[in-house]
């Protein structure tokens, strides 16, 4: 199960990474829409940095995210909704 969570953990540290960054830069820009959108997007990821529960992460991606995964989740997940493995 640890080795399965590796690449998840780099995603969820690079989305906060680049996030953070855009945080910064709609904030110099005066831009608060984006900001409030950016905000609520990022006070999800530390509390899915080290998650065990694979339904609050297929929720985040479908639920609050909005997003069909388009790569097979069976190296995370054990099976996929999307290729059927």
């Amino acid at each position: 199960m640890a080795a399965a969570l590796q690449p998840r953990l780099q995603a969820y540290i690079d989305l906060l990474h680049r996030g953070l960054m855009l945080l910064r830069n709609y904030t110099y820009a005066g831009n608060v829409a984006l900001r409030r959108i950016e905000a609520d997007h990022l006070h999800n990821i530390p509390t899915l940095l080290y998650e065990g529960n694979e339904h609050r992460h297929d929720y985040y991606i479908r639920g609050e995210r909005g997003v069909t995964p388009v790569l097979c989740t069976a190296p995370f997940t054990g099976r996929c909704s999307t290729c059927g493995r």
